[in-house]
């Protein structure tokens, strides 16, 4: 997303500031900028030509990107005040520290940054933790870890993550950790060029930790309270919503077990899973 506005800025001849400051004062200086400058050559986009915008709905698209800005800006930074980020995209097989390498080639520090914080929440929270494993690793491919392939084509954004697929090297000696970051579990399907939409294969990764618990017990226990984790807070409020109208006065008094086993029963039977 930060990438596209800074697109449309160029496009729009906007001038982004960096440092988050009063999104009014800021969205005011946007406007006035955008009404003394305009693009020099229009520039089509989505069959619309900037070139061509009336200066008074100029003015309010430049205003939109440059709040855009401030607001996203305000929480990428965000983003290094938690582990959580980093580990959830290491832990995912197809991408590992390739996809920092190839998107934040151009701050070293940044991934500097986010090795340290992941390996310092593993040190500290699994590494100690010695668990046996109760089933050994079933033998076969990697066809049942993959889920199903889109049927729409490739997006942009399936582009832009696909192309930080990481080629690993052999298994290196050491804990759980190292030793997954030198794993090619799966080797075969890691590439630098970006495959056919109809080849794209996203892992399920709880299959894939589930069926390597065995090798990395420890870390397998980090990927599950990490990937566990919600990316946004959309379908908690969608299940307070549905237990407001679950709770009615004639059922107030109902157990917190049968509230968690309807709302759980609701989910299932709207995303099909059950009949």
């Amino acid at each position: 997303m930060l990438n596209e506005l800074e697109a449309k800025s160029k496009e729009y001849g906007i001038q982004l500031a960096e440092s988050i400051t009063e999104p009014v004062i800021r969205a005011k200086g946007a406007a006035k900028r955008s009404a003394r400058k305009k693009p020099s050559q229009p520039t089509t986009t989505g069959g619309i030509t900037a070139g061509h915008v009336p200066e008074n709905e100029l003015a309010a698209i430049s205003t939109g990107i440059d709040s855009c800005w401030a607001k996203l800006r305000k929480y990428y930074k965000l983003i290094d005040k938690s582990p959580v980020y980093a580990a959830a995209v290491v832990l995912n097989p197809q991408y590992k520290w390739d996809y920092f390498n190839t998107h934040w080639a151009d701050h070293p520090e940044w991934i500097a940054q986010a090795q340290d914080s992941v390996e310092d929440l593993w040190r500290n929270m699994y590494a100690n933790q010695q668990e046996e494993a109760e089933d050994d690793l079933e033998d076969g491919g990697n066809s049942s870890l993959f889920l199903p392939t889109p049927q729409k084509g490739i997006s942009r954004f399936d582009q832009w993550v696909l192309s930080g697929r990481r080629a690993a090297p052999g298994v290196t000696k050491g804990d759980d950790y190292s030793q997954y970051l030198g794993a090619e579990e799966l080797h075969n399907l890691r590439s630098k060029e970006t495959p056919p939409s109809s080849q794209i294969k996203s892992v399920d990764l709880c299959a894939f930790w589930a069926r390597y618990e065995a090798y990395y017990p420890s870390l397998a226990r980090m990927a599950f309270d990490v990937l566990s984790i919600p990316a946004m807070s959309a379908e908690c409020e969608r299940v307070f919503s549905s237990a407001k109208l679950l709770l009615t006065d004639r059922r107030a008094r109902m157990k917190e077990e049968i509230i968690e086993a309807s709302e759980c029963l609701r989910a299932w039977y709207l995303a099909g899973l059950i009949e």
